[in-house]
């Protein structure tokens, strides 16, 4: 029965023992796994797949601080392709000018311009043949030249038109939920062995964006580089 009792025990005890060390080890994949935030995470998959190494790790990557600065809205996106909107009416346009610019004003003005350049086009091509008829080469040659011009010119404002097209496109996209975060900034100050240099050392202070899903940084401003 004592041999019993101590069996019984030394269960007891071994299994309490175990239970600390799975508390234990649990605890510690808790830690490593919280040791990184959300975007230092971000970061250290961005840089591993700029850089093209295995491991991000192999950097020896050191962040010394990591923190949101601003949101870009779905509004804000709205004001570029406006400023877009107005160079195609003119370059350097007054901001007052691109916020009353509208997208019909200037599909309407590029299809009459489309429409003339193909009445011209129509135009010389006739006086090419008329030059022809009455056996004047130079008459010829400067309409055909003149026609070519205004083809080439009409081809141009329809390019043009399906650009500002797209642009209106996401315009009209964005305006459904212009309060919609489309991404958001960081500003990050860390260090990094460089691979392209021979592993030298670096520090970076740069801005970088997220995509929509707020789950990787797509794109990056270098602000300081050493």
């Amino acid at each position: 029965m004592r041999n019993e009792g101590q069996n019984h025990l030394n269960i007891e005890f071994n299994g309490i023992k175990m239970k600390k060390i799975t508390v234990l080890i649990l605890g510690t994949l808790l830690i490593v796994s919280c040791g990184k935030s959300k975007e230092t995470k971000m970061l250290y998959e961005y840089q591993q797949a700029y850089f093209g190494v295995l491991n991000a790790d192999d950097l020896d990557l050191k962040v010394h601080s990591m923190e949101k600065i601003g949101d870009i809205k779905a509004s804000d996106s709205m004001k570029v392709l406006k400023r877009e909107l107005g160079e195609y009416w003119a370059k350097d346009t007054d901001q007052s000018i691109t916020d009353t610019l509208s997208f019909k004003y200037v599909k309407d003005l590029l299809n009459e311009t489309i429409v003339d350049k193909d009445t011209m086009s129509r135009l010389y091509q006739k006086a090419m043949i008329s030059g022809m008829e009455i056996k004047n080469p130079a008459y010829e040659r400067e309409a055909e030249r003149k026609r070519d011009e205004a083809i080439d010119e009409k081809v141009f404002y329809q390019e043009t038109l399906l650009n500002v097209e797209s642009l209106e496109s996401k315009f009209n996209s964005l305006a459904k939920n212009p309060n919609s975060i489309l991404s958001s900034k960081y500003r990050a100050t860390y260090t990094l062995n460089n691979p392209r240099l021979e592993n030298k050392i670096q520090t970076y202070n740069k801005v970088f964006y997220t995509d929509g899903s707020h789950t990787k940084f797509v794109k990056e401003e270098i602000l300081v580089a050493e």
